[in-house]
């Protein structure tokens, strides 16, 4: 397993590794989708010791020791005086809205939840802000541009929904988890299809596209769950190419990736049947 600490900077925030390819994600400073992997991060510790599927020596080994929580995670990574946030706090916060450099919810929603389970409460303003499209994430906007991901969609309200304290909201997160259910199906068939990366080197489509999805639908599989969330679980982990943690593993295998995978595979195994279509990364 890769060494975490090789994945902390200065002020303990988990980052892809800098420099060029391939040991490196070709940038200055790393980085990469930083807020966005402190929120798988931090997902896989709430949910994962609450299913209770992580022995003593995987809870001491599979996250790295902080210098800083969650919510300073966030704060660190919000501009206060144009409200809004970047992916990573050595981002050019003058281009926060910016394809590169802005936080959209692909980036954000992961982060999202483990605030929202953790009842933080910069994490129900944000919600309250999103709700209200004031532009604390300038691409949730619409109005001001969506460069890097659009308005939320059905599912990712669904699960914010259900990471949100209390009761309520039942038919939108119903009707979101019918929306999952058609995107799960839709990658699973993606999933089978292979792009040439470059002559006559071929990849599975995109396997990225499959870390958000993993945690929403695990997070519709334990948390208030419904028939299509349970159903989505079923048919993501049957017949998704390889298996959810061959998806994962592939796209953590990188040198430059925090070993995320890692801290999914005790949950990826209690939630998902085996895959029909089995394969690993060698």
């Amino acid at each position: 397993m890769k060494n975490w600490a090789d994945y902390l900077d200065e002020k303990g925030m988990i980052r892809h590794l800098p420099g060029p390819a391939p040991h490196g994600d070709q940038t200055v400073n790393g980085g990469g989708d930083a807020i966005n992997r402190e929120g798988h991060v931090a997902f896989c510790y709430e949910v994962g010791n609450s299913m209770g599927v992580y022995s003593w020596a995987q809870a001491t080994s599979l996250f790295p020791g902080r210098a800083i929580d969650l919510e300073e995670v966030i704060w660190l990574c919000m501009d206060t005086n144009a409200g809004c946030f970047t992916r990573y706090w050595q981002a050019p916060y003058n281009k926060a809205d910016d394809e590169d450099f802005g936080t959209s919810r692909d980036q954000f929603e992961p982060v999202m939840i483990p605030a929202l389970i953790q009842r933080l409460s910069i994490a129900n303003q944000i919600l309250t802000m999103v709700e209200m499209r004031n532009g604390a994430l300038p691409n949730l906007n619409i109005e001001k541009g969506d460069l890097n991901g659009d308005a939320l969609f059905p599912d990712n309200w669904a699960a914010l929904y259900r990471a949100k304290s209390g009761s309520g909201n039942e038919i939108r997160i119903f009707l979101g988890d019918l929306y999952l259910f058609i995107q799960v199906l839709i990658r699973v068939f993606l999933s089978y299809k292979k792009e040439e990366r470059e002559p006559g080197v071929f990849k599975r489509t995109n396997v990225g596209d499959s870390l958000n999805l993993t945690m929403r639908t695990i997070w519709g599989w334990y948390c208030r769950s419904t028939w299509p969330s349970k159903l989505s679980a079923w048919v993501f982990g049957k017949f998704v190419y390889g298996g959810v943690q061959y998806q994962l593993d592939v796209y953590f295998a990188p040198k430059h990736a925090p070993p995320i995978n890692e801290c999914y595979r005790p949950i990826v195994s209690k939630v998902f049947p085996k895959p029909i279509f089995f394969d690993s990364v060698t």
